[in-house]
């Protein structure tokens, strides 16, 4: 749904840190999706890796960045009621 409906909405996705596993469960699910979905989305197999795409300043710490910031839902999520 989401490929027929919103395909513009994401540059492309990097899912890290990637095994062998989810390396061949990708290889049983990338047939069902679109040529153009299927471009969007990148398997990096360790941190270190995604760093080549992504600058440090945007990744967490966790993830060998040195960005700082965290999420605080009373600071960051607005007053609805």
């Amino acid at each position: 749904m989401l490929q027929d409906n919103f395909p513009e909405r994401l540059g492309v996705i990097y899912i890290c840190p990637v095994n062998m596993l989810l390396r061949a469960i990708w290889k049983m699910v990338q047939p069902m999706l679109n040529e153009r979905t299927r471009r969007l989305v990148r398997l990096v197999g360790s941190c270190a890796e995604l760093q080549k795409y992504i600058d440090a300043d945007q990744l967490p710490t966790r993830m060998g960045g040195t960005d700082t910031w965290q999420f605080d839902p009373e600071r960051d999520v607005p007053d609805l009621l």
